[in-house]
């Protein structure tokens, strides 16, 4: 049997559980059977990332990545953490890395657009927004930013419609309620 993926199975249902600390425990136990394993390594990065411990959780993305070059599952999670650090720039290169590699991913132009976002350049994350939204229509996440932007540029009609749209999706959404009641106010 192979019991690095089982290990490594059981630290992604800890990760589900938010229970960071003992998934690293398992995906440690899935490396000590098979050193490369990419995969584990990734999760593990990620389950650092959770708890806050960037660097050590860049590292096991840069370590898989010696091994896989072209995984853009670990560029997407390595970008997450260098986010996290605000190494903004450094998070950017590593997003468009992902999306040269996987260029239908809702996830990646997300995260990318909430980079151009936090730069100001809002162009660009209302650009990623939108193709986030054209690869998933029930990203709530992509429309709510979306909105946020464009009410930050001062283009209310479209901020009214994506919220609007956050509401069809999830009637219950209370940003997209505290923006619309701003918005009914201006």
């Amino acid at each position: 049997p192979n019991y690095a993926e089982a290990y490594n199975r059981r630290g992604i249902a800890f990760t589900m559980f938010e229970s960071y600390s003992r998934a690293i425990v398992d995906f440690d136990k899935a490396l000590e059977i098979r050193k490369n394993y990419v995969e584990a390594l990734s999760n593990r990065g990620f389950a650092k990332t959770m708890l806050k411990k960037y660097d050590q959780a860049i590292e096991d993305f840069e370590r898989a990545l010696k091994i896989d070059p072209e995984n853009a599952i670990v560029y997407y999670n390595r970008g997450r953490a260098y986010f996290e650090t605000g190494e903004h720039q450094v998070a950017l290169n590593d997003f468009n890395r992902a999306i040269s590699i996987n260029p239908r991913s809702s996830e990646i132009f997300f995260s990318r657009g909430i980079i151009y976002d936090h730069l100001g350049d809002y162009v660009r994350a209302i650009a990623d927004y939108s193709q986030a939204i054209a690869f998933n229509r029930m990203s709530i996440s992509a429309y709510n930013r979306r909105a946020i932007v464009y009410f930050r540029t001062g283009r209310k009609e479209l901020s009214l419609a994506n919220f609007k749209k956050v509401l069809e999706i999830d009637p219950k959404n209370k940003n997209a309620k505290k923006y619309l009641k701003e918005l009914f106010q201006t």
